[in-house]
């Protein structure tokens, strides 16, 4: 899928995302998205994890518009798959407000999830 215009905030640029998902550590879930890297220094990471605040863009229209459809098909995901609710905390002092069905999950990301987040 094109992903042309996605960047990464840590430097690089996002030159596919394949899906997205969560998996849960001690009942506190992390998200992200699945995809491949190319970092500044040349380096590639292929289906690595994206954290959802590391994904960003490259201030083009096209840019904004496809960054915005990857977090509305998280968006989407993660109403499909969890629950919302008011934060609550752990003893180890994380906090959380979204508590999922499974303990993890995937969902491919392709064109027919652009259009339905759209």
């Amino acid at each position: 899928m094109n992903t042309k215009g996605l960047e990464h905030r840590h430097g690089g640029v996002i030159t596919a995302i394949t899906e997205v998902g969560h998996e849960t550590y001690k009942g506190v879930a992390d998200w992200f998205f699945l995809g491949d890297v190319e970092w500044n220094d040349g380096t590639k990471s292929k289906a690595t994890r994206i954290a959802p605040f590391a994904l960003g863009h490259d201030g083009t229209a096209e840019g904004v518009q496809l960054c915005n459809f990857m977090h509305a098909a998280l968006t989407d995901y993660l109403g499909r798959t969890g629950n919302w609710h008011d934060m609550k905390h752990k003893k180890d002092g994380r906090a959380y407000s979204w508590t999922p069905r499974f303990s993890e999950g995937l969902q491919p990301i392709n064109e027919i999830t652009l259009a339905a987040a759209a």
